[in-house]
């Protein structure tokens, strides 16, 4: 080897341990870095970011099931109300309207429910009453021969004052109404529900499976309305009865879609009677109601936008605490 002469091998070995140290070094760093944020006291405002995060999450989401929602699917699943242990019925012979080709189809045959929906229509096989029996708790059908009386679709009221306005009616649970201002939206029927109340038995009695309980009409906007289901509960509470309870009644559900709320308007009489007020006056107070909604909405949003810009913010930089 001349003098001054580098060996290949040795410029080789060098380069290789300086290669080892170059991608050491930033691994070290990295490894630093998270390390101390590890270690870097929580913000107080963290949790409070979050929450403002989830909450503009959820007044964004559209109300409703998705697109991909299937009632069908409850076949296999049943409905979320079905009480544990109870068995499927079968009822035979029926003359059964099912709602379908406009309302006007009838059909001859058989209904068999489990888990609280209906599994079969019509001619029920076999081997399908076979295998609702086996996976039953129960392990057993009950069976009732209509003998050619109708079976319908449970009757759906849409404006009902049933547990707020109760049977028998006395002044006690007379608690349909507020007379306390024509626009009073913060109520709630359901705070007013009475679970003792003697008409679900008669209207059960006249089909009538499910009710939407609003607040009466003396008011312009008489509060938020609920919809229930009439057959008593175990809990036998007032909330229990209610479907698709909202975020603001019932918190932490596992529904996997935002449930809608109702809210009761009258326009009519009953308003102006109450509040000697003409029908320019309801109108009147109409916009500024929604006057005031809107202002509110507007502030939201800018609030929101603020919170989605942090939360941008914060997905950009780990060391935002």
């Amino acid at each position: 080897m001349k003098p001054h002469q580098t060996s290949p091998y040795l410029a080789v070995g060098v380069d290789k341990r300086l290669s080892r140290q170059i991608y050491v070094i930033p691994v070290c760093l990295l490894a630093a870095v998270l390390l101390y944020t590890s270690f870097l006291p929580e913000s107080p405002h963290t949790d409070a970011a979050d929450r403002s995060v989830a909450q503009c999450a959820s007044i964004a989401a559209p109300a409703g099931p998705g697109l991909g929602y299937n009632p069908a699917a409850r076949v296999f699943t049943g409905s979320d109300r079905h009480v544990v242990g109870t068995p499927p019925t079968l009822i035979r012979n029926a003359k059964i309207w099912t709602g379908l080709k406009n309302g006007i189809e009838v059909i001859y045959g058989d209904v068999l429910l489990d888990k609280g929906v209906v599994v079969s229509l019509g001619s029920v096989s076999g081997d399908t009453l076979t295998r609702v029996k086996a996976a039953s708790i129960a392990k057993t059908v009950d069976v009732f021969d209509a003998e050619g009386r109708w079976v319908t679709p449970g009757i759906v009221d849409l404006h009902s004052h049933i547990a707020v306005s109760s049977a028998p009616y006395l002044q006690g649970s007379a608690d349909n109404n507020s007379k306390k201002g024509p626009i009073l939206p913060w109520l709630r029927s359901i705070d007013a529900l009475n679970t003792h109340d003697k008409s679900y038995a008669l209207a059960i009695a006249g089909g009538v499976t499910t009710a939407q309980v609003l607040p009466g009409s003396a008011n312009n906007i008489g509060g938020q309305s609920f919809l229930i289901k009439l057959r008593s509960t175990k809990e036998r509470s007032a909330i229990s009865k209610v479907l698709e309870p909202p975020q603001s009644l019932i918190a932490n559900q596992t529904s996997d879609y935002l449930h809608w709320r109702h809210m009761k308007h009258a326009c009519g009489e009953n308003p102006s009677r109450v509040y000697s007020q003409s029908r320019m006056d309801s109108a009147w107070k109409f916009r500024e109601a929604y006057e005031s909604a809107r202002k509110l909405k507007v502030a939201q949003d800018v609030f929101c936008s603020r919170v989605e810009s942090i939360s941008r913010a914060r997905r950009r930089s780990w060391l935002w605490p």
